[in-house]
């Protein structure tokens, strides 16, 4: 019996009520503990599962919804957590219907705060194959996700994934999504900076937009000189992260020295210590 025969058996008796087996297999072969989770095992059974149509579309809801008690993070049962949602990501993928439209992509978007990091993550691969699937369409539906630090850090993630920027065609389009991921940094409160979902963000834009350089390097050159008027000292330590990453890489030297100049141009003049004035202590009698 092959591999494959037997999780097809697995998954048969599992949409037939007796899930033990293909659960006690997830634990076994999940890769969690670790830092590398088997996903090709998490794609392969979300897909034998939903070619068992309802029932099997039933089972991996319920994964998908076991919470920390039932799927602690960092251990194996987090694996089960993680088949359900690469799942709702295929179901996505297979749609009939317009991914702006589908609810499996909308129900993706709560699993991006999950406290359990192999969870989150798993979203940004999830997206990644509906990339690979639907191309420049789902670039155009994660649109609505861009609103938030954490969705918009899955989105610049999953469009710069190797096996998913093969099916992006417009680059425009891509640059619309680090647009918006780049105005929801620049107009958030100070008080955000510090948080968890801030950073992740800022992460994202600093690794992702070296990526799409390798594809559309006059596109992308000529965003990152547009962005240089930010007066945000994140972003401008992001886009200088980025360009030294293209550079790295090989980027055209004239594109990227315009980020440069764009850059020392914008720079804020440096504070007069003189006209700054400290904290003070009221002294003398009250």
């Amino acid at each position: 019996m092959t591999p494959s025969d037997s999780l097809d058996q697995l998954v048969r008796d599992a949409c037939q009520g007796s899930a033990a087996a293909i659960e006690r297999h997830f634990v076994k072969r999940g890769g969690l503990p670790g830092s590398r989770p088997n996903y090709a095992l998490a794609r392969d059974a979300a897909s034998a599962l939903l070619a068992q149509g309802a029932i099997g579309q039933r089972y991996l809801m319920r994964l998908a919804q076991l919470d920390e008690n039932a799927a602690p993070g960092d251990t194996a049962h987090e694996f089960l957590v993680l088949v359900g949602v690469m799942g709702l990501g295929l179901q996505a993928a297979r749609s009939p219907e317009p991914l702006s439209a589908c609810e499996s992509l909308r129900t993706l978007q709560q699993y991006v705060e999950d406290r359990r990091r192999h969870v989150r993550h798993a979203v940004q691969v999830a997206l990644a194959d509906v990339l690979a699937c639907r191309g420049d369409e789902a670039v155009e539906a994660f649109a609505s996700w861009t609103d938030g630090y954490l969705q918009a850090e899955a989105v610049l993630r999953a469009m710069t994934a190797p096996h998913a920027e093969r099916g992006i065609r417009a680059a425009d389009t891509m640059l619309t999504r680090f647009d918006e991921a780049f105005d929801l940094l620049e107009k958030a409160p100070r008080s955000h900076e510090r948080s968890h979902g801030y950073r992740a963000l800022l992460r994202a834009i600093a690794d992702a937009a070296p990526k799409v350089g390798k594809r559309f390097a006059p596109q992308l050159s000529a965003w990152l000189e547009a962005r240089t008027a930010t007066r945000v000292p994140a972003l401008r330590d992001a886009i200088r992260q980025a360009t030294a990453k293209l550079r790295r890489a090989g980027g055209r030297a004239g594109d990227l020295d315009a980020v440069r100049r764009g850059l020392e141009v914008s720079e804020p003049p440096p504070r007069d210590p003189r006209t700054v004035v400290g904290p003070t202590r009221k002294r003398g009698k009250r």
